[in-house]
């Protein structure tokens, strides 16, 4: 009997553990069951987005930036691309790899330096002094000999020639002495990067052609590297740069970003949309192929085609340049337009700039496009307008005439002819051929000023033209609505 009850002890004991043993083990479902649900359905998103982070990887796929091509008949395709991306690599140094640092040094200067330093421009200085020289000899030659009213001060061109040469000879001597110093700069400072002993890492030159990357990789030194990358590339460099704008150069990973000229206003149209790629990857970091991937394709941007004529354009921009050198010109533009069309063939601005080496850019105004965006006060140039408004009127004809009387009194102003030349009887063409602003002052009075006003707002003059270039301004015709005018 005592054995029975210690067997039925014993059954109860076992049961009791089974029964603990068997709620241990639905609780701890149970906590598994809840976790799931805690991470599969009620926080997917978190934990989805956690393991990403551990083991997938995003990617942007960068579009490439639209071309700007211009006309070329010398082209087959009759086009010429004046801004494209092209492949540039960037040279870098690893120090510590590096054995001689001294005999890399002077291997490197030679090629570096050039990357680096920019060539002065000595037309363009040399004009500077033509420009310094002029106005000095003419306020000498005012003073030893007063001109009369209206004659123009007359200089010995020899002698300016003279001494043009004598300054140019110095300015060269002085810009040679300046690069050799900015020679020996440059090989110290390269010389201090090659020699930091466990060094990883040194940027020597960004931007660098195939040309001069094969000219580095052939003297075969150890510690120095490359990458390549694309970049923004403009062959003709400062030539349509006032139409092209330039890319700004970024270190992230974002879509490109154009300012100035077509660059700025057609941005969005040029720099394409980003792409994306999801995947996933193992524990060394590398993509796993055969799991699952999302692509979002990048859209490239699209390309512009103009009307401007690379060969006129080219011509045009360089004559201008010239010009406005030769004469010290402060500043310059020049539009050719077909008139049967309203086509801009070539358009340029002095000063200018490369949009290659935008950053080198001396002042800012230099990238406004003065053609565009600063107010121009026409003179002479308007006589045609003047007198298309008479002959639209059939107040004048080709053919009628007038009595130039040497000037005209307005108000309290009166007005001349150039060098104080009176032209008699003249027909309207003749008003045009002599630039003769009596004749045109004729013209207008004859026009009245209501009517004045009506075709300067016609033809489009204070408004702007809706050319697809930045800072593009209105032009001011406020002055024609000056109560002083009268009201007709």
């Amino acid at each position: 009997m005592i054995w029975n009850v210690r067997q039925n002890r014993r059954q109860t004991n076992g049961d009791n553990r089974l029964i603990l043993l068997g709620a241990i083990i639905f609780l701890f479902a149970a906590g598994i069951i809840l976790r799931l649900l805690n991470v599969q359905i009620l926080n997917y998103d978190l934990y989805a987005a956690r393991a990403l982070r551990q083991h997938g990887v995003e990617q942007d796929i960068m579009p490439q930036r639209g071309r700007i091509f211009v006309r070329a008949q010398e082209e087959k395709s009759g086009l010429y691309p004046l801004a494209s991306n092209k492949e540039f690599a960037l040279i870098y140094a690893v120090p510590k790899e590096i054995v001689n640092p001294k005999e890399a040094t002077e291997k490197l200067t030679p090629i570096l330096f050039s990357l680096t330093y920019k060539e002065p421009n000595l037309a363009v200085l040399t004009g500077n002094i033509e420009k310094n020289l002029r106005v000095q000899m003419t306020k000498e030659a005012a003073k030893t000999t007063p001109p009369a009213p209206g004659q123009e001060i007359e200089i010995n061109e020899e002698e300016l020639n003279i001494s043009l040469q004598k300054e140019r000879l110095v300015l060269e001597e002085r810009l040679k002495k300046e690069k050799e110093e900015k020679l020996k700069i440059y090989q110290a400072e390269l010389s201090a990067k090659l020699s930091k002993s466990g060094d990883p890492y040194e940027p020597l030159a960004k931007k660098v052609d195939q040309n001069k990357l094969a000219e580095v990789l052939a003297l075969k030194l150890s510690g120095i590297d490359y990458f390549l990358s694309d970049f923004r590339y403009y062959p003709e460099k400062n030539i349509s740069s006032h139409v092209l704008g330039y890319v700004l150069e970024k270190n992230d990973n974002s879509v490109s970003q154009g300012s100035y000229g077509l660059e700025g206003f057609f941005n969005q149209e040029l720099a394409g949309v980003m792409g994306k790629l999801t995947a996933e990857r193992d524990a060394g970091g590398q993509i796993i192929v055969a799991a699952d991937r999302q692509i979002s394709p990048a859209v490239n941007g699209s390309d512009l085609i103009l009307t401007i004529d690379k060969t006129i354009q080219s011509v045009a921009c360089r004559k201008l340049n010239e010009h406005a050198l030769r004469h010290g010109a402060d500043s310059g533009a020049l539009v050719i337009i077909n008139p049967k069309t309203g086509a801009i063939i070539a358009l340029c601005a002095w000063p200018d700039f490369d949009p290659n080496e935008y950053g080198k850019t001396k002042e800012m105004r230099y990238f406004n496009n003065i053609g565009i965006w600063q107010a121009y006060e026409p003179g002479s140039v308007f006589k045609p307008i003047t007198m298309s408004m008479g002959i639209d009127l059939e107040l004048v004809e080709p053919d009628s005439k007038f009595t130039d009387p040497g000037s005209v009194t307005i108000a309290t102003e009166t007005i001349k002819n150039a060098e104080n030349k009176t032209y008699g009887e003249v027909t309207m063409t003749g008003i045009l051929e002599n630039s003769i602003n009596t004749g045109a002052v004729y013209v207008a009075q004859k026009v009245g000023l209501n009517n004045f006003l009506k075709y300067v707002n016609g033809y489009g003059f204070g408004k702007k033209t809706g050319l697809t270039l930045m800072t593009e301004s209105a032009g001011n015709v406020s002055s024609l609505y000056d109560k002083m005018h009268g009201d007709n």
